[in-house]
């Protein structure tokens, strides 16, 4: 039989949906993001670098998003099927607020560590992206271009005065092989 709790699970359901379609607006494909950052002039590195902060914030809110409503039918679930008429008491809520702010607090903290892995990760792909022109699918080359990368490290955790390419490279993403892309017209 439907009965009013069961609204619960497909308000759930419903709010899952609606945070993907949302996420889904955020979570552009990386060859995408590459054709519309670039200025095909060296690029736009401040562009490159918000965008993929955004998906990185698109992919952790949907996860955070997902377990808190996944956590959220599993209590409606057994409140329907296995709970008896449980009391109500001031120190059930107290506690389940100190509970909730605890879960909040980690789920930040979690959102903060992964960001920064998904950012830097999505960096390094983006630089491995060769954008010809708006036209055409962005190609994967093996190793991300050099000055591609080095104009991410500098727009994403600033500039030191005189550090080389090479430098805010290993400052910023550790040790990694780039490449170096041809000149104009020596393609």
């Amino acid at each position: 039989m439907f009965s009013l709790p069961d609204l619960f699970l497909v308000g759930t359901a419903l709010d899952l949906v609606g945070g993907y379609l949302i996420a889904c607006g955020l979570l552009i494909r990386l060859p995408v993001l590459a054709v519309r950052a670039g200025t095909f002039w060296g690029g736009n590195p401040t562009v490159a670098i918000g965008a993929v902060e955004d998906r990185a914030n698109a992919i952790t809110g949907l996860l955070t998003l997902s377990l808190g409503f996944t956590l959220q039918a599993t209590g409606y679930l057994v409140e329907i099927g296995w709970s008896s008429s449980a009391g109500v008491s001031v120190g059930r809520a107290v506690t389940g607020a100190v509970v909730s702010i605890v879960i909040a607090a980690v789920a930040l903290q979690f959102a903060r560590m992964v960001r920064e892995r998904l950012v830097r990760r999505d960096l390094l792909t983006l630089a491995r992206l060769d954008v010809n022109d708006v036209h055409g699918t962005p190609k994967m080359a093996d190793h991300p271009e050099l000055k591609a990368l080095a104009s991410y490290a500098r727009a994403w955790r600033g500039a030191q005065p005189e550090e080389t390419d090479e430098e805010v490279v290993s400052r910023v993403f550790g040790t990694v092989e780039t490449r170096v892309a041809p000149t104009e017209g020596t393609a």
